[in-house]
């Protein structure tokens, strides 16, 4: 089975086991039936934009008690590849800064 049918199988069993409807999880999440039924197709690829894609996965799978992070890295690898090693690599520049120079930036943003 591909990985991101794969993922849409594994978040329509939780729903299920749940005893949760469809329309009782989007009330829940506040996504959209439509993008549930085509999350839980597997279908990630039909949802626009990226920032959604992830969004979406990342709520529906906290909200049904399933390891988020992990879901949500096979779809972003299936879906967009080579963009994890980007978002590492600016964390970690990220965290090296010291919290001073973040307030700095973080004021110099406003300007």
């Amino acid at each position: 089975m591909p990985p991101l049918i794969a993922v849409g199988q594994h978040i329509h069993d939780a729903r299920e086991k749940r005893g949760m409807t469809i329309l009782e999880l989007s009330e829940k999440t506040k996504i959209g039936a439509r993008w549930i039924v085509v999350i839980e197709a597997g279908q990630f690829d039909r949802i626009p934009g990226r920032t959604y894609v992830l969004g979406f996965t990342r709520h529906i799978c906290s909200t049904l008690g399933l390891d988020a992070d992990a879901l949500v890295q096979v779809v972003n690898s299936e879906l967009y590849p080579g963009t994890e090693v980007a978002l590492e690599a600016g964390i970690a520049a990220d965290q090296r800064r010291r919290p001073f120079a973040k307030a700095i930036a973080m004021i110099k943003s406003f300007f």
